[in-house]
């Protein structure tokens, strides 16, 4: 009977399908391509966005040179920001005309860095309008968001991609259909599990649709919590068959609840995503994952961070009751020692599940498994992949 089937509730942030049988798209990967961004449309300066960059770090003391070392203070997104935080600026003194709001606000930080990137983009934009700067930082994040999805729609459109074959089949290997309902969601930007495995997407005849989204809780689903690379945002979410190219749009989004100018884009990245998922359709879509974070009979977290407070409050509604895997990837080294990211990973499940880790020790007869205290939280520490596949049965 339909009534009675489990929900296996699925999320999936980038490690997901950074690895190598997958798609290789990585943060750092993606944060390297920010940097060394150069576009004849934007400045005949290659060394534009570096320089954005390196004033961040110049203000939070980082070597710019550490890359990789810098990454959980500043990367792709946080690059997407600071130009947000340019444009809600620039838009504000040249379009609203409130020259001093930000000079005078607790972003006095802010605006002191976004006078020092304002005047360079000033010297080296092109073409070197004498007004309105806010559309050139538009275009500027416009492009920014076109590298992203330069990176992914290759991969969105491999059928024989091996990783993400390889999950399809675990999903219906271990999670048969007729008795789960898998309800998948992600932080990603592609779709394909919805293209090549018959997932529903929130679209029917590629329009949104909400009321479906809504109501509708035993649909295997794969649901994009940060939009997607082939929507289109108007007022009604319209799927398109291929990318749309930004690069020459010029539109406006709204504001903020502290009316600052917020700019469009079909996937929300940077900071702002609070402000942005309360609109349709991702609105819809948090909702259902609030739904099903309060009914699922199991859960699996995938390559995700724990980095967006927004989805970890989502998360804190998950029964005691509730297994809860967490795939993530670690060397073993790991687990003996107290500075590495993993045992601050460990600190955060603590907080959302309400779960303690005393004692991080792989469990007897596994060979990459940790556990809660309880039992009732455990982390793979080897990522996703086949030797994931073979030890979830013991899991």
């Amino acid at each position: 009977m339909i009534e009675n089937k489990k929900n296996i509730t699925i999320l999936t942030g980038a490690g997901l399908t950074a690895g190598k049988n997958f798609f290789g798209v990585t943060t750092a990967g993606l944060t390297k391509a920010f940097i060394s961004y150069n576009h004849t449309d934007l400045t005949d300066d290659k060394e534009l966005m570096f320089f954005i960059y390196s004033e961040y770090c110049f203000w939070n003391k980082l070597d710019p040179t550490k890359l990789d070392d810098n990454l959980s203070k500043i990367n792709f997104e946080t690059i997407l920001q600071m130009i947000e935080e340019l444009f809600s600026y620039v838009e504000d003194v040249e379009r609203t005309h409130h020259k001093h709001k930000f000079q005078n606000s607790v972003k006095n930080t802010i605006y002191s860095l976004n006078r020092r990137l304002f005047f360079r983009i000033n010297q080296v934009r092109n073409p070197k309008w004498k007004d309105l700067s806010y559309f050139f930082i538009e275009k500027i994040y416009n492009h920014l968001i076109d590298e992203i999805v330069r990176h992914l729609n290759p991969h969105n459109k491999d059928t024989n991609n091996v990783g993400m074959l390889g999950f399809k089949d675990f999903l219906n290997t271990q999670f048969d259909k007729n008795t789960h309902s898998r309800r998948v969601y992600t932080l990603n930007y592609d779709n394909w599990l919805n293209r090549y495995d018959n997932y529903f997407d929130g679209f029917v005849n590629d329009k949104f649709d909400f009321k479906e989204v809504i109501n509708n809780r035993i649909t295997d689903c794969h649901y994009n919590l940060h939009g997607c690379i082939l929507w289109h945002r108007q007022s009604v979410c319209e799927k398109l068959a291929e990318p749309e190219e930004r690069k020459h749009i010029q539109s406006f989004d709204g504001y903020t609840i502290s009316r600052e100018a917020l700019l469009p884009s079909p996937i929300i990245s940077g900071y702002n995503k609070l402000t942005r998922i309360n609109s349709s359709p991702l609105l819809e879509i948090f909702h259902s994952l609030t739904s099903d974070c309060v009914t699922a009979n199991k859960v699996l977290i995938i390559g995700y961070s724990f980095s967006d407070p927004h989805i970890n409050n989502n998360l804190k509604f998950i029964d005691k009751g509730t297994k809860v895997i967490v795939v993530v990837y670690y060397d073993k080294s790991c687990l003996t020692d107290t500075k590495s990211d993993f045992y601050r990973m460990t600190w955060g499940l603590s907080d959302i599940f309400a779960v303690q880790f005393s004692n991080l020790v792989i469990r007897n007869e596994l060979n990459h498994t940790v556990d809660s205290d309880d039992g009732r939280v455990s982390v793979f520490i080897n990522g996703i992949g086949q030797t994931f596949y073979d030890e979830y049965p013991k899991i």
